[in-house]
């Protein structure tokens, strides 16, 4: 069946919500900070990000809900430890509250629901349980419950287990609907799915859909692997629509992608159908660090590890990336996570300071990272810790660039922009990914100082091949 990606890059488990004739979503920020980005669509082709909802650092922020109970709107997450967050706005386009733990349920993926009847909120959650919400959505109110249980996945199929999560709900005609990703989020190719249930009662009686699994990658030679974590919508137009994740072939580095396809009503059945339109890609740009404001920074660049503002300034040079750590592994960069397929890119860096370490890296976690820097003078490139020293540098000015093709990173450096020297060593990075390294990430480009150091950085281009 064919997919259209509507979004580059790791955009993992996204959640979305149709008000006023456009679209929101939302999708697991993971490690990098800010986090809870929030995309804007009135055609859900066009994605403009528009906000982030979480700044403080949390250890690791998973599957998110994002719904509206009375004029406020919500997101609910968890972290990797079971915990359950929510945070809150008035305004989608304003400053969201600070989050709010709810509770410690040793589950994941909250999903938003309300009894038609009752009125009464509930958090759906992995492994088949739900807890009652208070009216206005802010705490518990009441004890677990097992509401659900999986649908039995064919003993003959390859998948990482049954990975029962993700729940997302939605009534209509006089059912709740349930829509599950099961098989494990990564692992073999045809690991992950989506399936459907409904239920006249919203916490009992839940029947499996004859067309499950609605979504599943049925052999490693589709195009796209381990699809699932989908959340079915009514458009604005009335149509029907699924939106989920997915790993591009061959290409499990890049992170899970959002991808779309249409839906149709069948006997009281939601079932996929194929999408026509093109898949979204990815876009060159340039930023001019002295033209930036400071805020509009976090639309698409985050901090790995931890949030910290202070780190970071523009002046009329430029960025100024205040370093830490000692090495790129405890530097906390400053990446891109949305990028896709072949690119370059290129940092130019000013006021070069001659001690500590600053570049470009290619990161997906502390133990696996890529990239070319300069230390203590020296040019170097470095891959899982080892460094390799080239030539000393005496210029005050510094371009490095890093170009990604068939997952090979060829590194190159120069002191006037104009005349690149090419390194004598290349990696092949294929393997920085969640199977091996696991965390659900990507392997994201971006830059980083360590402790000690001031990157001064004047202009960064990407530039997709």
């Amino acid at each position: 069946m064919k997919y259209t990606r509507i979004c580059c890059g790791n955009t993992a488990d996204p959640a979305i919500l149709v008000e006023n004739g456009k679209y929101y979503l939302t999708v697991s920020s993971f490690r990098s900070f800010p986090g809870l980005k929030i995309y804007e669509s009135e055609n859900l082709t066009e994605w403009k990000k528009i906000n982030a909802a979480v700044f403080d650092n949390i250890s690791d922020i998973w599957a998110p809900d994002i719904c509206k109970i009375g004029d406020r709107y919500f997101i609910y997450f968890p972290d990797s430890s079971g915990n359950i967050y929510a945070v809150y706005t008035d305004n989608l386009y304003s400053q969201w509250s600070s989050p709010i733990l709810l509770g410690s349920v040793g589950m994941i993926d909250p999903g938003f629901a309300r009894d038609v009847k009752s009125g009464q909120n509930w958090l759906f959650f992995s492994g088949g349980y739900a807890v009652p919400l208070s009216k206005d959505g802010l705490s518990f109110a009441g004890e677990s419950k097992m509401v659900y249980e999986p649908w039995k996945i064919p003993d003959e199929w390859d998948v990482e287990g049954v990975c029962c999560e993700g729940p997302k709900l939605f009534y209509r005609d006089g059912y709740y609907y349930l829509t599950l990703a099961e098989g494990g989020t990564a692992g073999p190719a045809t690991s992950h799915m989506a399936v459907m249930f409904r239920s006249e009662c919203l916490t009992d009686g839940w029947e499996p859909s004859p067309y499950n699994p609605v979504l599943h990658t049925c052999s490693p030679k589709d195009r796209w692997w381990s699809v699932g974590h989908a959340t079915p919508f009514e458009a604005t137009d009335g149509s029907w629509k699924l939106i989920f994740h997915g790993y591009e072939k061959g290409h499990y580095n890049e992170g899970r992608q959002i991808l779309i396809c249409n839906a149709v009503w069948e006997n009281g059945w939601l079932k996929a159908v194929a999408s026509e339109n093109a898949d979204i890609m990815p876009q060159d740009r340039e930023y001019v660090f002295a033209d930036t404001k400071a805020e509009k920074l976090w639309t698409d660049f985050s901090f790995f590890g931890s949030f910290d503002s202070n780190r970071l300034k523009i002046t009329r040079n430029g960025l100024e990336l205040n370093g830490m750590g000692e090495s790129v592994r405890d530097s906390c960069p400053l990446l891109i996570n949305e990028t896709a397929g072949d690119f370059e890119i290129l940092a130019q860096f000013v006021d070069i300071e001659n001690q500590g370490e600053f570049g470009l890296t290619f990161f997906y976690n502390e133990n696996c990272n890529a990239g070319i820097c300069l230390k203590n003078s020296y040019v170097n490139t470095f891959c899982l810790g080892g460094y390799r020293g080239y030539k000393k540098i005496s210029s005050d000015v510094l371009y490095l660039k890093i170009i990604k093709h068939d997952d090979v990173l060829t590194y190159y450096f120069s002191e006037d922009g104009l005349r690149f020297t090419k390194t004598e060593t290349s990696d092949e990075v294929s393997g920085f990914h969640h199977n091996v390294f696991k965390g659900f990430l990507s392997l994201a480009p971006g830059i980083y100082a360590t402790g000690g150091c001031t990157a001064k950085c004047k202009k960064l281009i990407l530039k997709f091949i």
